[in-house]
């Protein structure tokens, strides 16, 4: 019997509720597994909640936040299970992270390819940027939003450890 990940999941406009999904039997290379210790409301989770879902409106990176999605994307965690690239590769300043690290987690996952990147304009610009948070829940491995047990951080992905991680999880 798998083990099952308790997280609110806003449906539809106007509604939240309690869901389950599996916990996550494999990690692609690069990725890892967090459990968020802490998680924000910020004003894009009210809007989507309202249905006021456009995101960076009137730009070229205007956006509909989809349905149904797990909210929180400013985010405290401790690392659970990581994959030796994402040991490697995955926090800001070059240091290897290990389970027990205690991280915040960058919200926005940029492509590092298109033009916009390419060229230093990354998180304003990434054609294909991604958010935790705002990303549909529908597809394994579900987790990609802090309202949860664990959280799924896909490759590509950035953290930062703080300076005295517990070591614990």
């Amino acid at each position: 019997m798998s083990k099952k990940v308790k997280v609110a999941v806003m449906p539809e406009r106007g509604k939240i509720e309690i869901r389950e999904f599996p916990f996550p039997d494999h990690l692609e290379d690069g990725a890892m597994i967090v459990r968020p210790i802490m998680s924000g409301i910020c004003g894009t989770d009210k809007h989507a909640f309202r249905g006021e879902s456009v995101q960076y409106a009137g730009t070229e990176r205007e956006i509909f936040g989809p349905y149904p999605v797990i909210p929180g994307h400013e985010n405290v965690a401790v690392v659970v299970e990581i994959t030796p690239k994402a040991r490697r590769e995955m926090e800001f300043y070059g240091e290897a992270l290990s389970e027990g690290d205690r991280v915040v987690i960058s919200p926005d996952i940029v492509c590092g390819y298109c033009y916009q990147c390419r060229h230093g304009f990354h998180y304003t610009g990434c054609e294909n940027i991604e958010s935790y948070g705002h990303m549909k829940c529908d597809d394994p491995p579900h987790l990609f939003g802090g309202w949860a047990e664990y959280m799924y951080i896909k490759p590509g992905s950035q953290s930062q450890t703080s300076v005295e991680s517990p070591h614990e999880v």
